[in-house]
């Protein structure tokens, strides 16, 4: 017996599930008649038809559902063992949960950076969710905040950025008379933004030299994408990480208020695997030292201001 047309019966696997011979070139990027080839070829080396043709209707014989049902089988396994060696062969992704306002703000502007510099290196950005712990055996790198270092059980944690907060409002608001003033008055009026609670309007009135107490209400945000979004879009004044909102800044989509900060107790954390995952070691060195470098390109001086 002559050898085994392989690529006929992947040809004819093709055309049988379509029952088409123009939708089976389709999929396998070749011509209609390159497809009526290979099932000539296939019927001639067994010796039987396995299509009946009847003007444009294609229907397949005993012969032909047969070999069809074998082969959708035969192919489907060879393909799962081919991914399953491919997938064994490719790098790890690594693994990178971070808080909302990082992952939005701080990396995912800047993750083109590393791909362009680590194109072999695939990586995975999640959510870091506050209150819900890490599982370090599935989670290379976390990015989280707080006033002390993160409990982290199979991992190191180090201060990544300050968490210092500054008074910000879009041109429009910081250009109405009183605001730069810091007129508490118009300062109210224009509406204060709060991130949960009022305390920390409350620290920067303190800071500025303004009554705690003339502190106003105002919307509460529970996430600070939001919070930023509102004060982009001039609903009011919010206190916001000058570590996050830089680009902001530069960009004179947000003007600071005053030189007055809060929040110097806080401060964003990064913390790193211990637990060895298979490899996986070289992809986590590129990254680690990438995310640091981010931190020392942005030049942010960790030490607050005073009022």
């Amino acid at each position: 017996m002559s050898q085994l047309p392989l690529t006929a019966l992947r040809t004819f696997e093709v055309a049988a599930r379509h029952l088409n011979f123009s939708r089976a070139a389709e999929e396998m990027f070749v011509t209609q008649s390159a497809v009526s080839h290979q099932v000539r070829r296939l019927e001639t080396w067994l010796e039987q038809p396995l299509f009946s043709r009847a003007g444009n209707e294609l229907r397949l014989l005993p012969a032909g559902q047969e070999l069809a049902d074998t082969l959708t089988v035969s192919l489907g396994h060879i393909d799962q063992a081919c991914a399953r060696l491919r997938a064994a062969q490719r790098p790890l992704p690594v693994v990178v949960a971070a808080i909302p306002s990082i992952a939005t703000n701080w990396l995912v502007p800047r993750l083109r950076q590393f791909q362009d510099a680590h194109p072999g290196t695939d990586l995975r950005i999640e959510y870091a969710l506050h209150g819900q712990s890490i599982d370090y055996h599935e989670v290379d790198f976390a990015i989280t905040y707080g006033d002390r270092p993160p409990d982290a059980s199979g991992a190191t944690a180090e201060v990544y950025l300050p968490g210092i907060s500054c008074a910000v409002a879009n041109p429009a608001i910081a250009d109405m008379p009183g605001i730069r003033a810091l007129n508490p008055a118009r300062l109210n009026a224009v509406g204060l933004l709060h991130d949960i609670t009022r305390r920390g309007w409350e620290r920067w009135f303190a800071a500025t030299g303004l009554a705690p107490d003339a502190v106003g209400e105002g919307t509460v945000y529970h996430d600070f994408n939001l919070l930023r979004a509102a004060v982009l879009a001039g609903q009011g004044i919010a206190l916001c990480p000058l570590a996050i909102i830089g680009p902001d800044l530069e960009a004179g989509r947000l003007i600071r208020l005053s030189d007055a900060t809060v929040g110097a107790e806080n401060h964003y954390y990064l913390s790193q695997s211990t637990i060895r995952r298979p490899g996986i070691d070289a992809g986590m060195q590129a990254f680690g030292r990438w995310v640091r470098g981010l931190a020392v390109a942005a030049g942010i001086d960790s030490a607050p201001s005073g009022g």
